[in-house]
């Protein structure tokens, strides 16, 4: 899944969705940028997406946000 697709398929902005899930904006920039999210992020992500929170984790995801 990539976060920002979704994101911009809905017309949301960083911001929005950051206070969607209540995080910074900057944790929305750093795993659009792949990092992975914390699990509580992922689940909060998945919730607001209606998909699977574990959608956000990639082979190539690193570094936590």
């Amino acid at each position: 899944m990539i976060l920002k697709d979704l994101r911009n398929e809905r017309g949301w902005t960083q911001e929005h969705l950051a206070s969607l899930i209540k995080v910074d904006r900057t944790t929305i920039t750093k795993i659009e940028n792949g990092h992975s999210p914390s699990i509580p992020t992922a689940k909060a992500l998945g919730k607001v997406f209606g998909i699977p929170w574990h959608s956000f984790y990639t082979e190539e995801s690193e570094k936590p946000a």
